[in-house]
Order: structure tokens, then C-alpha cells, then sequence
């Protein structure tokens, strides 16, 4: 075990360390958040696979007698979790699912920028950068929403599309659409992250070199990337959508490639979208918290102040390849801040609509279903 890895691992136990002493007797995360709810939504996957022996997507668990359709976000950490409920009990696997989640974040996003870096120490810290951010220990851990600690997979993803761009072989492709299959089917919010992602990447190559996109040999493992996703993701996604539209339905959602909702965006309530503020507030002073009936969520986007002041540095080389990295990050910036822009932590000021993220929400597919993610 070399010493980036102890390194990962004492972050890890720095960060989660004071909870294992509750390990088995209660679930991480803030008093009254949705911790509890997510739990029992592992449970519920499990139960049904050792007393049904087979995932359905109907429960009687929920407005019983009569029950309804239903599919848990959950179902991919429940899975992933069934060699650790075979040691534990529903809460200690839940506690250690989400502490498994964000190292192996840590260590994927370490691969990835460890692929460009020449430094380990860099990649390293690249790596707790990414999985111990205020907004990882705020949504995920703190609010409870467990499935949006699986965001692991989105590091190895846009390492195996640059892998996918840059060599031959059909291992890279074949990867990179099946992680993204594993993303979306994990976290659909992050899903949708990660294909803004690609679409970013693609249009930075293109502007770089267009003549890139002659290359018959390339397009095929492109070709080979999207139809792999869409083999895994596609059934899925129909077999999902059932379960959340109609009368049968536990918690309908509307769910469609493009806008479909009855009110547009800008008419939507705010929820957990980011002022310009939040970026560069840290501790309490960026924590939102919002209540909405039994659920209390905790959203926060500060990345840090090491991170802020590197990233700034890093812009001075002005090179190709830093211009496009700013160009990003202000994109997501943007669209972390959802259909208005404020400049305020209480978003009461300017509240101008936004024209990236409502651009975006209504012309790629997916995107609109983010509305209450944008976090």
C-alpha cells in the first residue's frame, strides 16, 4: 500500500472516524434529513430480492392495501451493498455504502487526473478535492440522498472517453458507455452531469482541431461508446418511466427527453440552485438548508479555498488546453445556478433568467428533469 493511498484512506477516516463509534445505530447524516427514508429504500430492494427473488417495480409497502408502482433510486447502492448486508444489518450498510462511495470517488478521480498529471501528490489531491467537497458532505451524507454518492464512476468515464479519442482499441469505448450506463442507472442527475460532461469534451476537440472528426477509425469507437450506453440505459430507462407516470404511480414525476412540464422553468419554485455567492462561501455561511414537508436537505457548492486560489493560478499559463478547462467550469457554474442567476446566498438579488441553463434545458435531452437538481 503506498502512501497516496494511506493518504486517501486517512482522509477518510479523518472525515468519518467520530461516526463509526454509531457504525450500527445510526444512520450518517443531519437529524430529520433523508437518511432514514433511503435506508429503508435499500431494505426494500434487498427484501424483495430474498423473498421474491427478483426486483419488481410494485410494492404494497406503500399505500397499502392498494400499493403502486414504484422504483427506488437507491436500487444500484442496494445492489452494490448485498455482500455487505450479508455481513451487516440495513443501517451499518448504508453507513458503510455511503463511506465506500466517497473514497472510491476520491481514488477514481485520482486515476483520472493521475492519466494527464505527472505528480501522484497532485492527482491525489485532485482526488479528496472531488470526493470530500462541501457539496459531497452536504447533499449526499448530510441530507441523506445516498444515490448521489455514487458519483465514482464519473472520473473513470471521461478517462475512458479521452482514452476512447486518443487510442485504438475497443476496450476504452466499450468501458466508458457501460460506466456511463452505470452512472445514469446509479444517480439519473449525475448521469445527465456526465453526458454534459462528454458533449463538453467533444466540443473542446472540435474546436481544436476539426479535422479529428475524419477519422473513420475514431468515430467508429465513438459509435461504439453511445450505442453501448444506449443498450444498457435504454430498456432501463422505459421500464423506469412506467413507474413514475400514471394513476399507479407512488410518486409520479414528470420524466421526458425535452420539456413537458405544464410551467416553464423560470416559473418553477427554487430549491437547491446556487448564487454566485455560494461558490466562495465557506461553512454555514453556504449551507442552504430546505425544508419541504418531512424532508430537510442541506445544499452547498463551496469547493474551497485551496482549490479556488489553484484554479485561479493555473489560469495564468494561458494555454489552449486552460482556456478550455475556465470555459467549463464556468459552464457548470452556470448551470449549478439553475433558470435565474443571483448573486446572493438568500437569492434575492437580480434573479436575471439564465440563458446557459435554460439554453441547455430545453435543447440537449434529459436535461429538463434536472430542475430540481441542479446542485
Amino acid at each position: 500500500m503506498n502512501k497516496h493511498t494511506l493518504v486517501i484512506l486517512g482522509t477518510l477516516a479523518l472525515v468519518f472516524g467520530p461516526n463509526l463509534v454509531h457504525l450500527h445505530t445510526g444512520a450518517l447524516g443531519a437529524s430529520g434529513a433523508d437518511g432514514l427514508k433511503h435506508v429503508w429504500s435499500q431494505w426494500w430492494v434487498v427484501n424483495q430480492l430474498l423473498e421474491e427473488g427478483r426486483l419488481s417495480l410494485h410494492t404494497k409497502l406503500i399505500h397499502h392495501p392498494i400499493g403502486g408502482d414504484f422504483f427506488s433510486l437507491d436500487t444500484f447502492n442496494a445492489l452494490f451493498g448485498l455482500p455487505i448486508r450479508a455481513v451487516f444489518d440495513p443501517v451499518p450498510t448504508y453507513n458503510v455504502l455511503l463511506i465506500l462511495n466517497l473514497g472510491l470517488a476520491a481514488f477514481a478521480c485520482r486515476a483520472f487526473a493521475r492519466t494527464f498529471i505527472n505528480s501522484d501528490w497532485a492527482a491525489t489531491f485532485a482526488g479528496i478535492a472531488f470526493a470530500f467537497s462541501a457539496w459531497s458532505l452536504s447533499f449526499p451524507v448530510a441530507s441523506g440522498v445516498s444515490e448521489t454518492a455514487v458519483f465514482w464512476p464519473m472520473p473513470l468515464i471521461l478517462m475512458y472517453s479521452i482514452r476512447t479519442w486518443k487510442n485504438s482499441g475497443w476496450t476504452s469505448p466499450v468501458l466508458a458507455g457501460l460506466l456511463l450506463s452505470v452512472q445514469g442507472l446509479a444517480c439519473w442527475s449525475h448521469g445527465i452531469t456526465a453526458g454534459l460532461l462528454l458533449l463538453g469534451m467533444w466540443a473542446a476537440a472540435m474546436f481544436s482541431d476539426r479535422t479529428q472528426m475524419a477519422d473513420r477509425e475514431r468515430l467508429r469507437r465513438i459509435a461504439v461508446l453511445v450505442m453501448t450506453s444506449l443498450l444498457v440505459a435504454w430498456p432501463a430507462y422505459m421500464l423506469i418511466s412506467g413507474t413514475v407516470q400514471g394513476d399507479e404511480a407512488i410518486k409520479a414525476r414528470t420524466l421526458s427527453l425535452f420539456h413537458s412540464a405544464p410551467i416553464g422553468p423560470l416559473a418553477v419554485p427554487e430549491a437547491n440552485s446556487m448564487a454566485l455567492a455560494d461558490f466562495f462561501l465557506p461553512g454555514s455561511w453556504g449551507l442552504r438548508t430546505n425544508s419541504v414537508g418531512t424532508e430537510r436537505l442541506m445544499y452547498a457548492a463551496y469547493p474551497g479555498w485551496i482549490v479556488l486560489i489553484l484554479s485561479i493560478s493555473a489560469l495564468r499559463s494561458r494555454t489552449r488546453t486552460m482556456t478550455m478547462l475556465a470555459i467549463g467550469a464556468g459552464f457548470m457554474m452556470l448551470m449549478a445556478m439553475g433558470p435565474r442567476i443571483y448573486l446572493d446566498h438568500e437569492r434575492s438579488l437580480l434573479g436575471l433568467p439564465n440563458p446557459i441553463y435554460l439554453l441547455t434545458y430545453y435543447v440537449v435531452p434529459l436535461v429538463n428533469v434536472t430542475i430540481h437538481s441542479v446542485d
